[in-house]
């Protein structure tokens, strides 16, 4: 699993720390990159997550908008966008369970066909609608429980980012790091700035300019990867 550890470690390293300097502490160069790469990583692969939301419970509900509930994220991250609503089996006609049996088969399978082929004229043909930063609209009216997937913004420990991945991330925070550096060391100009370890050239406009395009091919190769975030609205 991807952690903060590992990715300062590629970053510096990359960078050619500790023979060369670096502007930022850790502390700080990690929560600028929370602050950057992640947000720009989680628009193009943001993290899905699941969560009940339970209609009847009057916290859920918006004090004064019908039908809207309240989403909260365990972890007050941002909410991109809903995927996908699970309302209480059944109330559709659709079957309870699943058949018993290869007997069973051939009758469950009609209840299934039939439910689906009649919920577009039931009243239990649940449309709903997501809405900036946590609300979702849900009609017609609903009462019970509702597994809602959504998508938010990676969490800040990195444990979600997908495996393979994790190159492109850390490539997303050098190139941030670059870029940020960069902005430092122009105000400076383009001198030479002295050191215990002698004289190290500063060219931050060349670090600005190495930065801009290593994140232009990172965010080329995540557009490739990504899905866009999903606003469901069904029908």
């Amino acid at each position: 699993m991807l952690n903060w550890s590992s990715v300062l470690s590629y970053v510096k390293l990359t960078l050619g720390i500790p023979h060369g300097i670096i502007e930022l502490s850790d502390s700080d160069l990690q929560s600028h990159l929370i602050n950057t790469a992640l947000k720009d990583f989680s628009m193009y692969v943001p993290d899905v997550e699941y969560v009940a939301v339970d209609a009847s419970d009057v916290n859920i509900q918006h004090p004064s908008k019908q039908n809207y509930y309240y989403l909260h994220d365990p972890e007050n991250l941002p909410i991109y966008g809903i995927k996908q609503i699970f309302f209480k089996s059944g109330t559709d006609g659709h079957p309870l369970a699943g058949p018993t049996s290869l007997e069973d088969a051939k009758a469950w399978a009609l209840y299934v066909f039939k439910s689906r082929t009649l919920k577009q004229f039931s009243n239990f043909n649940y449309t709903y609608k997501f809405e900036e930063p946590n609300l979702i609209r849900v009609l017609p009216s609903y009462s019970g429980v509702m597994a809602v997937e959504y998508e938010r913004e990676q969490p800040s420990d990195l444990r979600k980012i997908p495996a393979y991945l994790n190159r492109l991330y850390m490539d997303l925070c050098l190139a941030e790091t670059k870029l940020i550096l960069g902005a430092i060391r122009t105000n400076f100009g383009d001198g030479r700035v002295s050191t215990p370890f002698g004289e190290i050239p500063l060219n931050g406009a060349e670090m600005k300019t190495e930065g801009n395009e290593l994140k232009r091919e990172v965010i080329d190769k995540l557009s490739d990867f990504s899905m866009p975030s999903v606003v469901v609205d069904i029908g």
